[in-house]
């Protein structure tokens, strides 16, 4: 394959690259070392075969971490599967957050026998085993609720282990004599023993101590801060008040006027006789 034609391919492949380059007459520069990976890489795409193409472009950066048609490859390649496959992991994705482990197991056997190669299903795969070893289907409990709906952080497409930290952490709260919840804890510590560092003062629920850092967030001007562990309230409990009141402040302090006063509204209809609330509401038709 000559360069010409190789940067004919390129630039044609998509929009995003024909968008990345300089000029329309610009040609892509192919070291010779990589002519062979990169028409292999070609042929792989062209047949669907996404993740073998993705290999070989990880292979030439590797070796080269300029190689930008590589990297804008590879994006597009991770594209089209979630493309193909969106149906397929909407199945998967469903399954785990409903606790039917079975079910998202037989989803994701379907995944795998697509792309055995993608990453992400190598992950769920590793990821899903370990959880079957403790728990098929999860009871359906408000204590295995809050545990199911942090596994959605551990078994998901973009992981969030300081969901499933938490979420198993308020389930063993609700239900200190179920053991898988302390199983399951142990399982996400080992893909991130740092989270283990997120202590809770003693004589405190795991939710008290998050609002509590957050308001001590708010009064020490750091409301980003305050925002994101607020979240982390809030995806356990999506209808917690105070939360949701501490939140409207933190984005207020950012200036985030209309952010703030969208949250305080979801709280007043919550807790439609909370006078406070309604001052807090008021105050965001007086700013700009």
């Amino acid at each position: 394959m000559t360069p010409g034609i190789l940067a004919a391919i390129l630039l044609a492949a998509s929009p995003l690259l024909r968008a990345a380059e300089p000029a329309p007459e610009a040609e892509v520069r192919v070291p010779a070392e990589f002519k062979e990976r990169y028409e292999k890489a070609l042929q792989y795409f062209s047949k669907g075969e996404y993740s073998r193409g993705i290999l070989e472009w990880t292979e030439i950066l590797r070796k080269d971490e300029e190689q930008r048609t590589a990297q804008q490859m590879i994006r597009l390649a991770r594209e089209q599967i979630d493309k193909r496959d969106k149906d397929k992991q909407d199945l998967f994705f469903a399954a785990a957050a409903d606790g039917d482990y079975p079910r998202a197991l037989v989803a994701l056997q379907t995944l795998l026998e697509r792309d055995s190669l993608h990453p992400l299903y190598q992950s769920l795969q590793n990821r899903l085993e370990r959880v079957l070893e403790v728990v098929e289907r999860a009871p359906r409990s408000k204590p295995w609720q809050a545990g199911v709906k942090g596994l959605t952080g551990y078994l998901a497409r973009d992981e969030d282990l300081a969901l499933a930290y938490n979420g198993l952490r308020y389930a063993v709260e609700q239900n200190d004599e179920e053991p898988r919840f302390k199983k399951l804890i142990k399982v996400v510590l080992l893909e991130n023993p740092q989270l283990a560092e997120d202590v809770v003062t003693p004589g405190m629920k795991l939710l008290d101590y998050k609002r509590f850092v957050a308001l001590n967030h708010i009064y020490d001007g750091k409301y980003h801060l305050a925002v994101k562990t607020l979240n982390q309230v809030l995806q356990l409990e999506p209808n917690d008040v105070l939360a949701l009141k501490r939140q409207g402040s933190a984005y207020f302090g950012l200036k985030r006027y209309q952010e703030a006063r969208g949250v305080w509204l979801r709280a007043l209809e919550l807790s439609p006789n909370d006078e406070q609330l309604k001052l807090f509401i008021n105050r965001t038709k007086e700013t700009p």
